[in-house]
């Protein structure tokens, strides 16, 4: 009779062997898990941060391109008195038209263009004045309307006068005879003091101006 061969159990070592291997795996793998989860914490906290200075960027760009549009607004009007000075109570703009063109010119030929300024503003209360010019030639342009694409008529000091331009000034009726220049368009009235020419035909003018621009539009 065949004599039976008992099973051998396997060592305890070798038990001990693979726990302790499984429990290697075991340890590995959460490290690779937790390694991943890090990895992954770490490139969200990045996208995040890069999103929020991408944000402060454009925010900032915005804030510059605000303030550039409102630097190129047109200032405010300053209003005159009867002397030609402005009121202290008058909406003072940051940067003053009439101080722009004639910051650098005599006392005679601001008061000459003081004078202007209100004859202009006076005879077109619907209209608006822009600044034109670089830093060697200056003057202010003055419109009938708001939305008016072409002005009436332009104030630009001299060494020792003022020159009042008109934009139809070639098509003007001129008794006196007082408009300079050639061409089809613009003429232009040299203004030496406070009261020549008179007041009434200068305003004759800028009123035949405002006529010619409406047969235009």
């Amino acid at each position: 009779m065949a004599k039976k061969t008992a099973k051998k159990k396997p060592s305890n070592k070798k038990t001990a062997t693979k726990k302790t291997a499984t429990k290697k795996t075991a340890t590995k793998k959460s490290a690779t898990k937790k390694t991943a989860t890090k990895k992954t914490a770490t490139k969200k906290t990045g996208a995040k941060k890069t999103a929020q200075k991408n944000t402060a960027k454009k925010n900032t760009a915005a804030k510059k391109t605000t303030r550039k549009k409102a630097a190129k607004k047109p200032p405010a009007r300053r209003a005159l008195d009867s002397a030609g000075t402005f009121r202290s109570d008058a909406v003072v703009p940051e940067r003053a038209i009439f101080e722009d063109v004639f910051s650098g010119s005599p006392i005679e030929v601001r008061a000459i263009g003081a004078r202007l300024r209100r004859i202009a503003l006076e005879a077109l209360p619907d209209g608006r004045e822009v600044l034109f010019g670089g830093d060697r030639v200056r003057g202010i342009h003055y419109y009938a309307e708001e939305r008016a694409r072409f002005p009436v008529c332009t104030i630009q000091p001299g060494d020792e006068h003022c020159n009042l331009y008109l934009k139809d000034g070639a098509r003007m009726e001129d008794s006196l005879h007082l408009l300079v220049g050639s061409g089809d368009g613009i003429r232009h009235v040299k203004v030496h003091g406070l009261d020549t020419p008179p007041e009434s035909v200068l305003r004759d003018f800028i009123s035949q101006g405002v006529q010619l621009a409406q047969e235009l539009a």
